[in-house]
């Protein structure tokens, strides 16, 4: 544990002293740690991080949790003030962060699986189509579609998925087959009835 004296002014070396005593700043775009509401009142809200410097929460983040005592939440950190001996945090970050990475964890899923997902299809761009679902953005390329209406919702199976530069390709190719396949297995059970019937 780093001890400051919040009467004098962080020097920038002890800041960095912070940043690397602190695990949350190890990993850039994961500043996060977990704190607990001591007090929450209409002036002042005060929350536990067992870190011996103050924790400003920004109005955002105030207005977005709007916490009750004793609650535990996740924030970010923002920045470390040298000047006023204090760090802002924000926790809206996090939780869109979170949704990102879920929403991630599922196109992988659906990738790996080669699992059909839906889709909205938002515009014609060049050399294809806009894409929509799980608020991320996908490229159909007009070799891989069929006839569609923008704003319509259909199936897409993701045929590229590169998570770095959070680009993904769908195609609506084995679309058609899988429907000609079902349609088949529904045809042959409806013959086979039939034909029970009939020897009846």
């Amino acid at each position: 544990m780093i001890k400051i004296i919040n009467n004098n002014r962080f020097t920038i070396k002890q800041t960095n002293k912070i940043k690397k005593a602190l695990p949350c700043f190890r990993i850039e775009r994961n500043r996060v740690i977990e704190s607990q509401v001591k007090m929450n009142q209409s002036s002042k809200i005060d929350i536990s991080t067992e870190l011996k410097y103050d924790v400003n929460l920004s109005k955002e983040t105030i207005h977005f949790l709007q916490p009750k005592k004793n609650d535990y939440i996740q924030l970010r950190i923002n920045s470390i003030e040298s000047l006023f001996n204090t760090i802002t945090v924000n926790t809206t970050t996090v939780q869109k962060d979170q949704n990102k990475k879920f929403t991630w964890n599922i196109l992988k899923q659906t990738y790996k699986n080669k699992y059909f997902i839906k889709g909205r299809i938002l515009n014609s761009i060049k050399g294809g189509m806009a894409i929509g679902f799980c608020g991320i953005v996908a490229f159909l390329p007009m070799s891989h579609s069929i006839p569609s209406i923008i704003g319509q919702i259909n199936l897409f199976q993701i045929v590229s998925l590169d998570i770095k530069k959070t680009v993904i390709v769908v195609s609506q190719k084995n679309l058609k087959r899988r429907v000609n396949q079902v349609l088949r297995k529904l045809a042959s059970r409806f013959i086979f009835l039939n034909e029970s019937n009939t020897k009846k």
